[in-house]
């Protein structure tokens, strides 16, 4: 259910939360948003430090996901460098502010490779 890299749910994982949370939006008519995230030019940090570098960012990007959403939130990888969050409880104002929150938090945990500081950013939608 996790994915072997990230950590993160893999899609099946995903399948499983999602059936959970929207059972449980209906039961309680609470909201449920789900977001997309996307690295922001990934072949470019492949191609300029190494795959190993790829996967350590993609790495750093799911703990601090993991480490700043809820406890019954869910980071997923979608696939390569695309993740999804399930936000429970959370409409779709509360979401995107979740989500500029979390890309705001990037730009301050900076991902070291060999010493260096990568700059990473995602680009996401609600």
């Amino acid at each position: 259910l996790t994915d072997h890299l990230t950590q993160a749910l893999n899609r099946r994982g995903l399948d499983d939360a999602w059936t959970a949370a929207r059972l449980q939006a209906r039961r309680t008519g609470q909201a449920l948003s789900i977001a997309l995230l996307d690295v922001d030019d990934f072949k470019r940090l492949n191609d300029a430090f190494g795959h190993l570098a790829g996967d350590g960012a993609l790495k750093h990007l799911a703990r601090l996901l993991q480490s700043r959403l809820r406890p019954h939130d869910s980071v997923a990888r979608w696939g390569g460098e695309e993740f999804v969050l399930l936000l429970p409880g959370s409409d779709v104002a509360a979401a995107v502010h979740v989500m500029r929150r979390l890309q705001r938090e990037l730009t301050r945990e900076a991902f070291l490779h060999e010493n260096s500081q990568v700059f990473l950013t995602f680009s996401a939608g609600v």
